[in-house]
C-alpha cells in the first residue's frame, strides 16, 4: 500500500482491468472469455468492476477503439 497508493484488492482489480483492455485492444476474445482469463468467474463482476474502474463498459471501450 506504501508504493502504490491501494489497497490490495484495488491493486489487483486494476492490474485485471488493465489485462482487459490489452484483450479487448488486441483480440476478438468474447467478454465471457475475457473475464475467465482475468480470473473472474462472473461476467456480471467483471462488468461491473470495469466500468467502475473506467467508467464505461467493456463492449463501449471496444467499439471506441474502432
Amino acid at each position: 500500500r506504501q508504493i502504490t497508493g491501494q489497497t490490495y484488492k484495488d491493486y489487483e482489480i486494476s492490474l485485471r482491468i488493465q489485462k482487459a483492455k490489452s484483450l479487448l485492444e488486441s483480440s476478438s476474445l468474447t467478454l465471457i472469455q475475457i473475464s475467465q482469463q482475468i480470473g473472474y468467474n462472473d461476467v456480471s463482476s467483471f462488468l461491473k468492476a470495469f466500468k467502475n474502474s473506467e467508467g464505461i463498459t467493456p463492449a463501449a471501450y471496444r467499439k471506441a477503439l474502432k
